[in-house]
């Protein structure tokens, strides 16, 4: 679900991020304190719901709204206001709903069970097996990777959960090499680059993240049984049985904290 908040003064920005996501923890959230900026994401992106304050500078959380539209007729438009004389526009905007400052995680939950426009839910459930041989599962289908390193390179991120790690220490573990030559400079990005690909294809993309110098995975787009394990789930205790990235020789140290 793609979410916009728009909000002028940055604390309660803030604030609806928080509340929004912890209503809606699956949901992707776009913060603006702008509405030019919104709208010129709006073009390129297309938001389920937008929780709009009315009184924005430049372009009122009104007229906002009516763009928005214009764009995106189906879009749920959510004010949240300080003041009440509003209402009435809302109404002839067919909002999808109307909240007054300081919202609530409950309120904003009771607006998603009664949205002018319902949305679908399309969310990928993506897998990643970690005990015995190393796999990932979108709906139940194996992700197919071109290049054996992608994979590689994916288990060593998710085995780190989530920790951003340089290129320089992927290589070493990848290549088994000291040093980081400009020739594994340009193979891990080849690697990475592919890797991305993959993962898009198999409507798997989010997960693996490319950041200044660093590579991590987005832990909250994905359940692993390690993970599981790790949480103390019933069933990620269940399913370890002594193996764990087995095809991975840099995995054979890693095990103990599992016994522990």
């Amino acid at each position: 679900m793609n979410i916009a908040v728009a909000d002028d003064e940055k604390l309660i920005l803030c604030e609806m991020v928080y509340i929004v996501n912890e209503a809606i923890p699956d949901s992707k959230i776009d913060a603006f304190g702008d509405s030019e900026k919104l709208l010129e994401s709006a073009k390129k992106k297309n938001y389920d719901i937008a929780f709009l304050d009315i009184q924005m500078p430049k372009i009122t959380g009104v007229e906002l709204a009516k763009k928005l539209k214009e764009i995106n007729p189906k879009i749920n438009i959510i004010f949240v206001t300080s003041y009440s004389e509003y209402t009435n526009e809302a109404i002839r905007l067919h909002a999808s709903g109307y909240l007054k400052k300081p919202v609530t995680v409950e309120e904003i939950k009771n607006e998603l069970d009664n949205l002018l426009y319902p949305v679908a839910d399309n969310q990928k459930q993506i897998y990643v097996q970690t005990f015995g041989n190393f796999c990932v599962f979108v709906d139940g289908k194996p992700v197919h990777f071109q290049r054996d390193r992608e994979a590689e390179l994916l288990a060593y991120l998710v085995d780190r959960r989530g920790a951003a790690i340089s290129r320089k220490e992927i290589a070493s573990i990848l290549f088994e090499e000291g040093d980081f030559s400009r020739s594994q400079q340009i193979y891990l990005s080849l690697i990475a680059h592919d890797l991305l690909e993959d993962l898009e294809k198999s409507g798997a993309e989010g997960i693996f993240v490319k950041r200044a110098g660093m590579y991590y995975v987005d832990t909250s787009k994905f359940s692993c049984d390690s993970y599981d394990f790790l949480s103390g789930n019933a069933n990620g205790k269940k399913s370890f049985s002594g193996e764990y990235l087995e095809q991975y020789s840099w995995a054979e140290y890693l095990k103990d904290k599992f016994y522990s």
